[in-house]
C-alpha cells in the first residue's frame, strides 16, 4: 500500500510516487477481488471435500447394516439416498474439476502478473537510478548557476570600469583626430607642393629630350641633301617605319614568347614603331616592330594586366590591371609616372585623352573615373550602373563611349558625368569599344559573337559583322579596323583570326597559325603593312605578306 504523496518531497519524488499510486491501481486493484474469489472458491472446494470424505464414510456405513425383517420401504429409500449421495459425489468431484482449473488458471495470471510487477519494479529501479543522476546534475547547475551568477557581477563592475575608460579614449581620440587632420592637411599641402616641383621637373626634361631630338633630327636634314625616298632611312634613324598603304595579311611572319600566362591586351603607338602587350604576369612590355625584341619591361602592377594603351603624344603608356588600378609609365624613363588608384574593383579598360593630360578609366565596379595627371588624382566618377568592360574617347576627348556587361553602348559626357545617349545593340556583353579612324564610328565586339559598326553622331548601327565559324572566347577580346578603315579584325576562341570588309560587311579573308590559341586581342600597325595579335597561350603573332 502506497503512502500519501509527500507534498514537500522534491518535484522527481512526487512524480514517482504519482507513477507508483497509478500502477497500484493496474496491476494490483484490478485483480483484488480476482483473489477472494480465488480464496472463497478454495475455502467451499474444502469444505466439499470434508463433506465427500462424511458421505463416502455413510455410505461404507449404511452397506455393512443388514436390514430387519423384509422392510423393502426402508432398502429403497436407502438406495434412493445413496443414489443421490453418489450424484452429489459425482456433481461434488465436477466442480472440484472446475475449481482445479480455475485454480490452475489463477495461477498463471498471477504468476504473468508477478512477473510483469517484477520487470516493473526493475524498470522502477533503473528510473530511481536516472532520477538519483538528474538530481545531482541539477544540483551541479545550480551550483554552476551560482558560481555564473558571481563571474556576472564581477564581469558588470569590469564593464562599468571599461565604459568609463572608454568614455575618457573617446574624448582622447577626438582630439587626436583634430590634430591628425591638421597634420594631414599640412602633409597633403606639403605632397602637393612636392608634386607639382617633380611635374615641373619632368616637364622641363622631357622638354629638354624633345629639343635635343628636334635638334639632332633638324642636324642630320641639314647635312644630308636627300631626295625624298632617301629620308627613310633618316626616319630609320628614329626608330620610324616608311609609311605604306594598307595591306591585306596573309600569313604568320613572327611568333613571340611575350607573357607568362594570358597575353591580354596589345597596341602599337602613333608612329608604329613600338608596340605593347599586358599580361597576367603583371607586366607591361615594349616591343620593337621591326626585330620582334624586348625594348622594356615595365613593372608596377599587382595583378594582372588587362588593357594597355599609349597617349597621343608616344611619351606615355598605360596599364589597366586586376589590381583596381592604372599604372602610367614613362617610355622614355622607363619607369612609374603616376599610379591611379581609386577603384574598388579590377579595371578592364584605360585610355588617354587626346591632349595626354587626363586618363579614363572603366571598371568591374560599375564606375568610369577621369583622372587629372597634372594634379594626379580623380577629378570625376561617373556611375554607369553595369560593369564597364572597355572604353574609348572620340577625337576631341568631348565624349566618352563605353561598353558593358548588360549588353549596352553608352555616351557620357566627361566634363558634366551625365549620359548623353544609350544604345542596345548587342545581345551579349560588350568585350571592345574601337574608335574607328575617320572619327565618325566606333566598332564594338560582343559575347554574342558579333561585331557592330556604329555612327557616334546619329546613335545608329550602320553594319554588322559575323560569321558561322567566329567565337569570341573571353569577355575583353579587342578587336580593331584597319587605319583606313577599310578591314574589320578580330580573333576567335578557335585561334583564327577573321578579317572583313568594312564597307560590305563580307568575310575578306581568314588567318590561322600553328597555334590554336584563343585569340583575347589584335592591333593593325599605323603604317598599314603589319597586324599582331595576342593569345591566350601568352603569345603575339605578327601578321604580314
Amino acid at each position: 500500500m502506497e503512502g500519501p504523496i509527500t507534498i514537500n518531497a522534491p518535484p522527481w519524488k512526487q512524480s514517482l510516487q504519482k507513477q507508483l499510486k497509478a500502477r497500484n491501481e493496474v496491476q494490483t486493484d484490478y485483480f483484488t477481488q480476482l483473489i477472494t474469489q480465488y480464496a472463497d472458491l478454495l475455502e467451499r472446494e474444502q469444505g466439499l471435500t470434508k463433506r465427500n470424505s462424511e458421505l463416502e464414510k455413510e455410505v461404507l456405513r449404511m452397506s455393512q447394516i443388514t436390514p430387519i425383517g423384509n422392510d423393502t420401504q426402508t432398502v429403497a429409500e436407502l438406495e434412493k439416498k445413496l443414489h443421490k449421495m453418489q450424484e452429489d459425489l459425482t456433481a461434488s468431484y465436477k466442480r472440484n474439476s472446475d475449481n482445479a482449473t480455475h485454480l490452475l488458471q489463477l495461477n498463471a495470471q498471477l504468476k504473468n502478473i508477478e512477473d510483469d510487477n517484477k520487470s516493473k519494479e526493475s524498470e522502477i529501479e533503473e528510473w530511481r537510478a536516472k532520477f538519483g543522476e538528474g538530481e545531482d546534475a541539477f544540483r551541479k547547475l545550480e551550483e554552476d548557476i551560482q558560481e555564473k551568477d558571481l563571474t556576472m557581477q564581477v564581469l558588470k563592475g569590469e564593464l562599468a570600469a571599461l565604459q568609463q575608460e572608454l568614455i575618457r579614449s573617446e574624448a582622447k581620440i577626438k582630439s587626436l583626430e583634430q590634430e591628425n587632420k591638421g597634420l594631414v592637411d599640412r602633409w597633403l599641402q606639403k605632397m602637393a607642393q612636392e608634386a607639382d616641383r617633380l611635374n615641373d621637373a619632368n616637364t622641363f626634361i622631357e622638354s629638354v629630350m624633345h629639343q635635343n631630338q628636334r635638334a639632332a633630327f633638324d642636324k642630320k636634314v641639314s647635312e644630308s641633301a636627300l631626295l625624298p625616298h632617301e629620308k627613310v632611312s633618316i626616319l630609320d634613324t628614329m626608330g620610324i617605319t616608311e609609311v605604306v598603304d594598307v595591306i591585306l595579311p596573309k600569313t604568320a611572319k613572327k611568333i613571340i614568347e611575350a607573357h607568362k600566362g594570358d597575353a591580354n591586351s596589345i597596341v602599337f603607338n602613333a608612329y608604329g614603331s613600338i608596340f605593347a602587350t599586358g599580361g597576367n604576369d603583371t607586366a607591361v612590355k615594349l616591343w620593337d616592330v621591326r626585330s620582334g625584341t624586348l625594348k622594356s619591361n615595365l613593372m608596377g602592377s599587382v595583378q594582372s594586366v588587362m588593357n594597355v594603351a599609349f597617349s597621343n603624344n608616344d611619351e606615355m603608356v598605360l596599364g589597366a590591371s586586376n589590381d583596381n588600378g592604372v599604372r602610367v609609365w614613362s617610355i622614355q624613363q622607363g619607369r612609374v609616372k603616376h599610379t591611379l588608384t581609386g577603384h574598388t574593383n579590377k579595371v578592364l579598360s584605360a585610355k588617354f585623352a587626346p591632349d595626354s593630360q587626363r586618363v579614363i578609366s572603366g571598371s568591374h565596379d560599375r564606375s568610369i573615373k577621369v583622372w587629372d595627371l597634372m594634379k594626379g588624382y580623380c577629378t570625376r566618377t561617373i556611375l554607369c550602373f553595369s560593369s564597364c568592360n572597355s572604353l574609348t574617347l572620340d577625337h576631341d576627348g568631348r565624349v566618352i563611349i563605353s561598353g558593358h556587361f548588360d549588353h549596352n553602348l553608352r555616351f557620357w559626357d566627361p566634363r558634366s558625368g551625365e549620359k548623353a545617349e544609350e544604345v542596345n545593340i548587342h545581345s551579349g556583353q560588350i568585350t571592345s569599344v574601337f574608335l574607328v579612324p575617320d572619327g565618325n564610328s566606333v566598332l564594338t565586339n560582343s559575347r554574342d559573337n558579333t561585331l557592330k559598326l556604329v555612327d557616334i553622331r546619329r546613335m545608329e548601327e550602320i553594319r554588322s559583322f559575323g560569321h558561322e565559324n567566329y567565337r569570341n572566347g573571353v569577355n575583353w577580346n579587342g578587336a580593331c579596323t584597319s587605319p583606313d578603315g577599310q578591314f574589320v579584325v578580330a580573333g576567335s576562341l578557335d585561334g583564327t583570326v577573321f578579317i572583313w570588309e568594312a564597307q560590305t560587311g563580307k568575310l575578306a579573308t581568314t588567318l590561322r597559325s600553328s597555334q590554336n590559341n584563343i585569340i583575347e586581342g589584335a592591333a593593325w600597325n599605323p603604317l598599314g603593312h603589319q597586324l599582331a595579335t595576342c593569345d591566350k597561350g601568352g603569345q603575339v603573332t605578327i601578321w604580314g605578306v
